[in-house]
């Protein structure tokens, strides 16, 4: 069972409990993670070239109907966090930044 209760396919209970125990090397993790993708990409691609641009279609209406950011006040808030010592100690007199480094 997953955690919110419904069943798990067999292919993949097996190696839940690993990953909820930080007991696979991150080298094992990727591999798993990359033959995925991998076989997600064939299956999407099998699927012809009406079904992929119908997909896309699909995509940009719904980003279209989507709100630009989806959590603003926790983004904000997150910003916010650092009080205003901490710029003025790495920002100096002025509070300047610039992402050139």
């Amino acid at each position: 069972m997953s955690r919110d209760g419904r069943p798990m396919p067999p292919e993949r209970a097996w190696f839940e409990p690993l990953i909820d125990h930080e007991l696979l090397p991150e080298a094992v993790l990727r591999a798993a993670v990359r033959r995925r993708l991998a076989a997600r990409v064939r299956q999407l691609e099998s699927a012809g070239l009406e079904a992929r641009r119908r997909r896309h279609e699909e995509l940009i209406a719904r980003l279209g109907a989507a709100p630009i950011a989806t959590a603003p006040r926790r983004a904000n808030e997150q910003h916010y966090e650092l009080p205003p010592a901490f710029f003025r100690l790495f920002l100096g007199p002025r509070l300047k930044y610039s992402s050139c480094l």
